[in-house]
C-alpha cells in the first residue's frame, strides 16, 4: 500500500506542476461524456431494455451474492467456502454499477432507485475517520469497483457528497492503519482510478 500511497502522490504532485506550467492543445476528436448524456435508441435501446426486463434489473432472481442488499446494508457471507471474505463485495460492486448505469441510460428510476440505494447506504455508515464500506472487508480491491459506482452517481447527480466522502476514505489508507501486507495482491493500485 505504500507503493500506491506514493504514486498516488507522485502522479497528483506532476499533474498540478505541468497544469500550471503548460498549455496542451487539444488535438482529440471525442471526449469522454458523463452516462446521464446519452439516450440509446434503436438496436442499443432495445439491448438495454433486455437488460433491464432480464437479469441486471431482478438481482432478486439471481443466486447469492447478487440476491442481497447488493452494498445497501452488511452483506453475510453465505457460506465459509463461498469466495474469500471480500468476494461478495467485489461482485456486488460489479454488479451495481452496472445496475445504476443501465438505470441512468434508460432514466428509469426503479433501476437507479436500486443502484443508488448502496451508495446512500454506504455514504450515510461511514466510520468515524471517513471509511467507507464494511469493515469486514480487508482489501482494498472491491472499493476500487464500487467507487465506480459512485463516480457514475457523481457524474449524474454532481451531488458534492461523493468528493468529500472518497477525500476523507483515502486519507484513511496509511501504512500505519493498513498494517502488514493487507493489500499486496496487486490489484490496490486500481484506487487510484478513485482517488484521481
Amino acid at each position: 500500500m505504500k507503493k500506491v500511497l506514493l504514486i498516488a502522490a507522485t502522479v497528483a504532485a506532476f499533474i498540478t506542476s505541468e497544469a500550471q506550467h503548460t498549455v496542451y492543445s487539444d488535438y482529440g476528436r471525442y471526449g469522454g461524456g458523463n452516462v446521464d448524456n446519452v439516450t440509446a435508441n434503436g438496436w442499443l435501446g432495445e439491448f438495454l431494455d433486455r437488460q433491464k426486463t432480464g437479469m441486471t434489473g431482478h438481482p432478486e432472481a439471481i443466486s447469492y451474492p447478487f440476491n442481497s442488499c447488493l452494498w445497501a446494508g452488511n452483506l453475510k457471507r453465505e457460506a465459509e467456502n463461498h469466495g474469500a471474505g471480500w468476494w461478495r463485495y467485489e461482485q456486488t460492486a460489479y454488479y451495481t454499477d452496472g445496475l445504476l448505469r443501465l438505470g441512468y441510460l434508460l432514466d428509469d428510476k426503479a433501476l437507479i432507485d436500486k443502484g443508488e440505494a448502496g451508495i446512500f447506504y454506504t455514504l450515510q455508515h461511514a466510520a468515524d475517520n471517513g471509511r467507507l464500506g464494511p469493515t469486514d472487508i480487508k482489501q482494498s480491491w472491491p472499493f476500487a469497483v464500487f467507487f465506480r459506482a459512485i463516480k457514475a452517481y457523481y457524474e449524474a447527480t454532481g451531488d458534492s457528497k461523493v468528493v468529500e466522502a472518497l477525500q476523507k476514505h483515502y486519507l484513511t489508507f496509511t501504512p500505519e492503519a493498513l498494517g502488514g501486507d493487507r493489500d499486496s495482491d496487486g490489484r490496490s493500485i486500481v484506487n487510484l482510478e478513485g482517488i484521481l
